[in-house]
């Protein structure tokens, strides 16, 4: 990558974190309605729905929530509405969300710092393959058409500042562990956690269940259930995909 091709994703990066906007990662959505969360987020209503089960579990303030994998923002945005005090921090580094996450923000006046970066168990570049369905998007060793650098931080870099969290997301589609490992810090001093366990991407990624399960509970989390069920999290036993979520 020359030096200049380099500068201009820097600059880039750095107009979406300070709220400026490029047309050309504009993305369409079927409402234009921006402002009104329940319909941006009408095609997500199984999620919108456990998200708000989960909101209304938390028996504790809610200042700072993380989102790392924030995707389209429905995370953030249910939590800025369920906890409008609270400032959110994303992590996204889908180009083609970055835009419509900068005016989701500015039209709602979220409280919101959008971070376009990956977050991994090192400071390094990474590939990032968008060749998958539903706006998502996976790191990966090889490479395709489809795949394009980012940059990629650890959590106990990006978050020193923070002195605890009180609601943290991690969605980052099978490298949920490289997130865990390179946040250890932040992770003892968050009091609630979600995350994604999906056996079969863990697996694509030389990870399982039980070794993500094991790591995350060295943080000091005495809970974890599974948010579809309600039933307590074995990592041994569950073999579908269930979003997990950790208390203390």
């Amino acid at each position: 990558m020359s030096l200049l091709n380099s500068m201009l994703i820097i600059f880039y990066r750095l107009t979406v974190h300070l709220g400026f906007s490029f047309k050309r990662y504009e993305v369409k959505w079927k409402s234009s309605k921006i402002n009104i969360v329940e319909e941006i987020f009408s095609n997500y209503d199984w999620r919108y729905k456990e998200f708000i089960n989960l909101f209304n579990k938390i028996d504790h303030d809610v200042k700072v929530v993380v989102d790392i994998g924030a995707n389209c923002g429905l995370f953030s945005a249910l939590a800025s509405k369920k906890f409008n005090k609270s400032k959110c921090i994303l992590f996204e580094p889908q180009l083609n969300l970055l835009n419509y996450l900068v005016s989701l923000r500015s039209v709602n006046h979220f409280n919101w710092t959008i971070i376009s970066t990956a977050v991994s168990n090192k400071t390094r570049l990474i590939k990032v393959n968008t060749e998958v369905p539903d706006d998502q998007a996976y790191i990966e060793a090889g490479g395709s058409n489809d795949d394009y650098l980012s940059a990629a931080v650890q959590l106990d870099t990006a978050l020193i500042f923070l002195d605890s969290i009180d609601l943290m997301k991690i969605d980052v589609e099978g490298v949920e562990l490289s997130v865990i490992q390179g946040g250890k810090k932040v992770l003892s001093k968050t009091r609630t956690l979600i995350i994604e366990f999906q056996p079969d991407l863990l697996k694509r990624n030389g990870h399982n269940s039980l070794e993500l399960y094991n790591e995350i509970m060295k943080s000091g989390f005495t809970n974890a259930y599974c948010l579809q069920s309600g039933y307590e999290f074995d990592p041994l036993v569950e073999n579908k995909a269930c979003d997990v979520v950790f208390t203390r």
